[in-house]
């Protein structure tokens, strides 16, 4: 059973960075989610790692985790599985 103790863990255990990443010299896109407990610095990171490829960051989002991203942590499968 999942105390709300548990869930409470699993929902405070990070963000979603979702970002979309251009690469100049193959002219290809890529689409990425990284789950992070440190999101600033996650940033940082990334697009300083991208600067030195020199590849670019197109665009970013930051969302918490749904209910089914909980369920899917505590459970390992999802809803409809």
């Amino acid at each position: 059973m999942v105390t709300p103790p548990a869930l409470a863990l699993v929902l405070a255990s990070g963000l979603f960075v979702f970002l979309f990443i251009r690469y100049p010299a193959s002219g290809a896109d890529g689409a990425y989610v990284v789950h992070s407990t440190g999101v600033p610095q996650t940033i940082v990171a990334l697009v300083k790692y991208l600067e030195a490829q020199g590849n670019e960051l197109a665009s970013l989002e930051i969302a918490a985790p749904s209910l089914e991203d909980v369920f899917l942590e505590l459970t390992g499968r999802r809803l409809r599985d």
